[in-house]
């Protein structure tokens, strides 16, 4: 279950008969198989920051905290702590996510290789994260100049017809 954790698992499903993970909590029987729940998962948790003021270890156990999905590119966490944080988001390290602590920039460090994380520091705090790929935003670029090439070509080949249409 801490593996399960540390990656955001919130359900497993075993065969029938089988042991679940230790510490899962058996939910229903589905079809030939069991699902069961794994207590303290979630999309973010937060963890508290060590005493060295380093990142915590990577299974260091955290405790869940809501995600908003305002879109299907963007997350939306509130957190209120009286200590410093580490926000642990189950979201793939991928350039083009960006983050915000009560409007402005807030860092993302890899986090277990594959994972985002950050510090949050004490008190109530609202985080924002945003989907937006630099290269989208060049595709797009790439898209509308081929879309006014071709139009542009459109009008002057249909102006060119028209002369010599006119012209015979």
């Amino acid at each position: 279950t801490s593996q399960a954790r540390q990656f955001g698992v919130k359900f497993v499903l075993e065969p029938a008969g089988a042991v679940g993970p230790t510490g899962a909590v058996f939910v229903r029987k589905i079809g030939n198989e069991e699902l069961f729940r794994i207590p303290d998962s979630g999309e973010a948790s937060l963890t508290p920051v060590v005493a060295s003021g380093d990142f915590p270890p990577v299974d260091a156990p955290g405790t869940p905290v809501g995600v908003g999905h305002p879109s299907p590119s963007s997350w939306k966490i509130t957190t209120t702590d009286t200590d410093d944080q580490i926000l642990r988001l189950r979201l793939t390290y991928e350039p083009g996510w960006h983050a915000t602590i009560d409007g402005h920039a807030l860092d993302l460090v890899p986090y277990a290789g594959v994972m985002m994380q950050a510090r949050i520091p004490a008190g109530h705090h609202v985080i924002e994260l945003h989907y937006w790929p630099p290269l989208f935003t060049i595709g797009l670029i790439v898209a509308g100049s081929c879309a006014v090439l071709l139009l542009t070509s459109l009008v002057i080949a249909t102006a060119s017809h028209r002369k010599r249409k006119a012209g015979s």
